[in-house]
């Protein structure tokens, strides 16, 4: 058994979750010992996603020998071409999980900038970080939003060639609010959004359920 803090919606906010995602990094331990979890038939994460705002524990099954798995690499790579070329950002690593459903993700770098473009399953979202916090990750849209970049794009799934282009066209807003002087302020904005994304989930989860 694990204690775990509250899931009631009244009682939600990103801290609740963060310490969630903690709770579960500690039983992960107690039980599976530590990280990597993986297996001959897959292999078992802590995971915290900013986009849905919750902490949960999954467990990933190996594919079957011989499924193919698109070269999405390739795809990132060629979709931030030009931002690659003119040294805006530069790939600093790729992951591809054959035991995942072939689930994948890029992760590109430059001044105060991280960016992570992933597949999972078949749809694929970025996420984008400060390389002051770099394994902290945000929905790229929110990032932008947050930072005072004009007119923001919604929080939603994108295409890589749809992220290039968000990227390229507010990365000096990016930079500057990921940067030292305005990172904590971006965080803080980050954080409200959040919780008000939170909040418009539970909404309509309550409607629908209120019709059905």
């Amino acid at each position: 058994m694990m204690d775990t803090p509250s899931d009631r919606p009244d009682q939600w906010s990103e801290q609740v979750e963060l310490e969630r995602k903690r709770d579960h990094d500690v039983w992960l331990r107690r039980e599976l010992g530590e990280a990597p979890n993986r297996y001959d038939w897959g292999r078992v994460v802590s995971d915290y996603d900013a986009r849905s705002c919750a902490s949960n524990i999954i467990v990933y099954y190996r594919r079957r020998p011989g499924s193919l798995v698109p070269e999405f690499p390739n795809q990132v790579g060629d979709a931030f071409a030009a931002a690659i070329g003119s040294g805006l950002l530069a790939i600093e690593s790729s992951m591809l999980d054959a035991e995942a459903f072939g689930n994948a993700a890029v992760v590109l770098a430059g001044g105060n900038v991280r960016i992570r473009v992933i597949r999972d399953r078949d749809e694929t979202f970025a996420d984008a970080a400060s390389r002051l916090d770099p394994e902290n990750w945000y929905p790229l849209q929110r990032v932008i939003r947050a930072v005072g970049a004009p007119s923001p794009p919604e929080d939603g799934l994108l295409a890589p060639a749809d992220a290039a282009q968000l990227v390229e066209r507010h990365f000096a807003d990016l930079d500057r609010g990921l940067a030292a002087g305005e990172f904590d302020r971006t965080r803080k904005i980050l954080g409200e959004l959040g919780e008000h994304a939170r909040e418009r989930f539970l909404s309509r989860y309550h409607s629908r359920h209120a019709e059905s």
